[in-house]
């Protein structure tokens, strides 16, 4: 009973997030694939670039790391403890 119950949850929260979240896309934000991008429209060459969404998330958690090595030792100095 307690199994068929986990896996009830389990859908219904999946269902709630396909369906709501296509809803609060479409809806709400008014998401689109034909949309054009920022680094489309203002593409220079320098600032902005169009790039593949891999690139963008790796550049994103290799930008994070050393923050969060300053942010350790700093507070290391003012607390005495490391998190």
């Amino acid at each position: 009973m307690i199994l068929l119950l986990m896996v009830l949850t389990v859908v219904g929260y999946v269902l709630a997030y396909r369906l709501y979240g296509r809803f609060l896309g479409r809806r709400l934000f008014k998401l689109s694939n034909q949309a054009v991008l920022p680094s489309a429209r203002f593409s220079d060459g320098k600032d902005y670039v169009p790039t593949n969404k891999w690139v963008v998330m790796g550049h994103h958690f290799t930008s994070m790391k050393p923050m969060e090595r300053l942010s350790s030792k700093k507070h290391y100095q003012q607390c005495g403890t490391y998190f």
